[in-house]
């Protein structure tokens, strides 16, 4: 068991660096074999004081669920570990996809409070394991994945820490049951309803099985690790050759992320895809599917319309450019007085100038339509009737330089650069 603890700490160091000497860690427990060893481990290497053990009630599974939170519960406590906790609303089913992303929405929250309070860095430990990653593998192969996808869980992404990819399932239980420590099966593992839990049973055995022809699993284990690193090595080069190339092709602004398009179509499809993963990487933290990607590539080089995405961005491809953003971005809206009854604000929907719409006068001055409403016009207040707006090459009857409404020498002080001066 010592030698366990042992490895376990200078997995963390190893991963973390000098973070790992003062870092407060949340551990997610499940209640399940896997977490609880996880959390002992823990424990012993690191101290109750640096952790805080969070677990999740997905309210799925009725009694079983309530009893798995009490296990959680009140092993923290005999731990002298401090506890926190969060019901899922709803006991409608649902899928996993769902439920993950609410696990990982509850424990980033609880992270983020905790730093705030004075611990910093804070960490999410999990308890991932080697099956899981050869499980992970052959999901996403089986779904079509590419490079990104295959090289599987990393033992560090952002907050996340997984210290136990290393270990087998088999390892781990027995490890429990040496220390005769209480865990809980969750049912719902052995329900062939769920993909993972076909892998699990029915090819994962067979395949260990198979790698007897090999030198056996543990040879065949230390293989794939190969192979994995190998995949994020070639991974991280694609990723950083596709910023070098995106940087002369993006503007970037607090609205949104711009994209010459013409540029962008210039590179080979294999280049276009990469750049296009790596830009929503960054703007969401979430890779953009297989599909999504290919859908966003047909876009851009059809040069006009929209699209939403299942992971909360927009884009939108207008006048040569494609503006991706996230969905709740809003625009700001302003109005500031600049002459009696007369005010300077941003475009509206239905303003006119000279008896015609103002959007499709910016329309055919090619001015891409999400950008628009970033620009400034004169107006009378309370109207929809414009005086001036940046493209307004003569100032007529509406008083802008003949000195009834502004007075003779009243001159705008912008022009039609003003609004890519966010640029």
């Amino acid at each position: 068991m010592s030698d366990l603890v042992t490895s376990f700490e200078a997995e963390l160091v190893r991963r973390l660096g000098e973070q790992a000497k003062d870092a407060h860690f949340v551990v997610a427990c499940s209640g399940g074999v896997d977490s609880v060893v996880l959390l002992h481990l823990a424990v012993q290497a690191l101290g109750p004081g640096r952790l805080t053990v969070a677990h999740y009630h997905h309210n799925q599974r009725g009694r079983a669920a309530t009893a798995d939170a009490s296990l959680v519960k009140k092993l923290a406590a005999r731990l002298k570990v401090k506890f926190k906790t969060e019901k899922r609303k709803s006991r409608e089913p649902a899928g996993e996809e769902v439920l993950r992303r609410a696990r990982r929405k509850f424990l980033e929250k609880w992270a983020r409070g905790i730093a705030k309070r004075g611990h910093a860095p804070v960490f999410i430990l999990t308890a991932h394991h080697r099956d899981d990653q050869i499980e992970t593998f052959f999901f996403r192969l089986l779904r079509g994945s590419g490079v990104r996808g295959l090289v599987g869980m990393r033992a560090v992404q952002g907050r996340y820490v997984r210290p136990l990819l290393s270990l087998a399932k088999k390892d781990l239980v027995a490890t429990a049951r040496l220390n005769k420590w209480k865990w809980r099966e969750d049912e719902s593992n052995q329900q062939p309803r769920y993909f993972r839990n076909q892998l699990r049973q029915r090819l994962l055995p067979e395949w260990n099985r198979l790698t007897e022809s090999f030198g056996g699993e543990a040879a065949w284990s230390a293989r794939f690790s190969k192979l994995l690193e190998e995949l994020d090595e070639t991974e991280q080069a694609i990723t950083q050759q596709a910023q070098l190339m995106s940087y002369p092709l993006l503007v970037k602004t607090p609205y949104w992320i711009r994209l010459t398009v013409v540029d962008f179509c210039g590179e080979v499809d294999f280049w276009q895809r990469a750049i296009l993963r790596n830009l929503f990487l960054n703007l969401d933290k979430r890779a953009l599917t297989r599909r999504e990607t290919e859908r966003l590539c047909a876009l851009l080089k059809k040069g006009k319309g929209r699209a939403q995405l299942s992971n909360e961005c927009d884009v939108v491809v207008s006048q040569g450019y494609a503006f991706l953003s996230a969905r709740e971005t809003k625009l700001p809206q302003f109005s500031i007085p600049v002459a009696k009854g007369v005010v300077m604000r941003n475009l509206r929907v239905g303003d006119r100038f000279r008896g015609k719409t103002l959007s499709e006068r910016l329309k055919k001055a090619k001015v891409p339509s999400p950008e628009r409403a970033l620009y400034p016009v004169l107006a009378r207040k309370n109207s929809r009737e414009i005086l001036w707006h940046p493209l307004s090459k003569k100032r007529g009857k509406e008083g802008v330089t003949d000195g009834g409404q502004f007075g003779a020498n009243f001159k705008p002080s912008f022009d039609a650069s003003w609004y890519r001066a966010s640029y």
